[in-house]
């Protein structure tokens, strides 16, 4: 993997990244389609995926010879295989078995680090690969479609683009901005991970939603009134929020279907109290795991896993989650922070003195670990990320629903090049001296 690009402005960075994306691959990977649906083997969707994706590789300047097509019942099948430097199973969707020696060769192929990506059909059905085979590289890809074709080439070529959004509760708003923007200047986003409100963002635009009705969707099912009120509050309760309404919520913004379903590559953090550590979902309920990577302790009840584990905001440990990216295998990962450090200390301060009497001084510890776990995240974000930005947001708060829509107009413009009048980057090198 690329090592990641050392950090200055937003704006150099992204023409650096650009420029990599660019630049002809070269000597590219060796490439084998197996198809583990026996209805598939010989079939012309076989035939066009391969062509289609060798396709793809040329575009991006990958030499090297075509896809390798193998016939698993082929006598010679395991030999090429395992001469393969990225293996692609190809199912039509749905369940499938995995015959033994295929899954022997897999686990040898994990063990040399050897990439397995997993392709099927897009929609329903199609996130039975991952939950069969219990991989991370799914794929669901539309043979009329280059973009697919050209997504996975680019994880096949080490290529792909991670983006980690960050929380910020109203202000994540301005990640749909961030990520229009990148797709304007000629970014591609190909997996994404989220802490708290910035999961709910990337767990909709991996479903695909985006832009404005998506801003638009999430404000009518969160807005602070719509879900609740301070009078509906349970004092002295773990939280103000009432955690039946509060899960019905999630269950309506993101959706009743699994992480495995979506469109890109997803996954979001919480925190395991108990333990003290960050847990990673990607896979199984996609609004749970929202649900569970949203939960600011003093506000929003704990979430109990089905392992018994309670479960908190991901920004108590992580807010701006990079690793699982890097885990995911992207070349490259983009950092949205939402919540620049220097304007954190007072914020909370002024917003935990609107909160009732009664749960001030209870919260205050709370609230405040969840800040701190923030302020290390945006020093760690932007050493470690190969292009870190920071939206300018001084006059929307966290519970600022009514200016979703100017964070995302601000969002937008926080893109170099999209918006030259604006100029809202934070300097890399600037966050990495606030809070030290």
């Amino acid at each position: 993997m690329p090592r990641p690009l050392p950090p200055r402005v937003a704006a150099d960075d992204l023409q650096l990244l650009r420029a990599r994306l660019q630049a002809p691959v070269g000597p590219g990977p060796a490439v084998a389609l197996v198809a583990v649906h026996p209805a598939l083997n010989g079939s012309p969707s076989l035939a066009a995926l391969a062509v289609g994706l060798a396709g793809a590789l040329g575009r991006l300047g990958a030499d090297g010879p075509p896809p390798d097509v193998i016939d698993p019942d082929d006598v010679g099948a395991p030999a090429r295989m395992r001469a393969a430097d990225r293996i692609v199973l190809v199912a039509g969707g749905g369940s499938v078995p995995l015959r033994p020696y295929i899954a022997r060769l897999l686990l040898g192929a994990t063990e040399r680090r050897i990439g397995v990506h997993l392709v099927g059909a897009r929609g329903p059905g199609g996130g039975d690969l991952r939950r069969t085979w219990g991989s991370s590289h799914g794929h669901p890809v539309r043979l009329d479609h280059p973009e697919d074709l050209d997504r996975l080439a680019r994880w096949l070529c080490d290529r792909a683009v991670g983006v980690a959004l960050g929380g910020g509760g109203a202000r994540a708003a301005a990640h749909f901005g961030v990520l229009e923007g990148l797709a304007a200047a000629g970014i591609p986003i190909d997996a994404l991970t989220g802490a708290s409100a910035g999961a709910a963002v990337g767990a909709l635009y991996a479903n695909g939603r985006h832009g404005l009705p998506a801003v638009r969707h999430m404000r009518a099912h969160l807005d602070w009134l719509g879900v609740t009120g301070w009078r509906a509050a349970r004092l002295p309760a773990m939280a103000v929020l009432r955690p039946a309404r509060y899960s019905a919520f999630t269950a309506r913004l993101v959706g009743e279907h699994d992480i495995e379903d979506l469109q890109l590559p997803f996954a979001c953090v919480s925190t395991d109290v108990g333990a003290g550590a960050l847990r990673v979902h990607d896979g199984g309920s996609l609004w749970q795991a929202v649900l569970a990577s949203a939960a600011l302790p003093g506000l929003i009840p704990p979430v109990r896993s089905d392992d018994g584990a309670l479960l908190v905001d991901g920004g108590v440990v992580d807010n701006i989650p990079i690793a699982p990216l890097r885990s995911m295998g992207v070349g490259a990962v983009i950092a949205v922070d939402i919540n620049p450090l220097r304007r954190w200390a007072p914020r909370a301060r002024r917003w935990t003195r609107r909160l009732p009497a009664a749960m001030t001084q209870a919260m205050a510890g709370a609230v405040g670990q969840t800040f701190r776990g923030m302020t290390r995240a945006t020093r760690r974000a932007a050493g470690e990320a190969d292009v870190y930005i920071a939206p300018a947001l001084p006059a929307c708060g966290i519970l600022s629903f009514g200016q979703m829509e100017a964070a995302y107009r601000i969002g937008q413009a926080a893109v170099p090049g999209v918006a030259a009048a604006c100029d809202p980057i934070v300097p890399a090198d600037e966050a990495r001296g606030i809070g030290a």
